[in-house]
């Protein structure tokens, strides 16, 4: 090795968001677990993450059941 890091510096002001810890969690973790739970959240407790659901459950069925199909595939991509 000729004593370089690997993968090189983060910039002054992200380095909290890659390698900050909040107590004895990292900054990363937690932000992921942030994430997961906004999106369970949002697919479980509204009216957009039913009609995502049934939209990836049955295009055909969920567009016969009134679901706006490509506006609701538009919008989750």
């Amino acid at each position: 090795m000729d004593g370089r890091e690997p993968g090189g510096k983060i910039a002054p002001g992200w380095e909290f968001f890659a390698e900050g810890k909040i107590g004895p969690i990292s900054f990363p973790v937690l932000f992921l677990a942030v994430l997961i739970a906004v999106t369970w959240s949002l697919l479980s407790r509204t009216v957009w993450g039913r009609h995502v659901k049934a939209t990836g459950g049955s295009e055909l069925i969920a567009r016969l059941s009134g679901v706006r199909t490509r506006r609701v595939t538009t919008y989750a991509y």
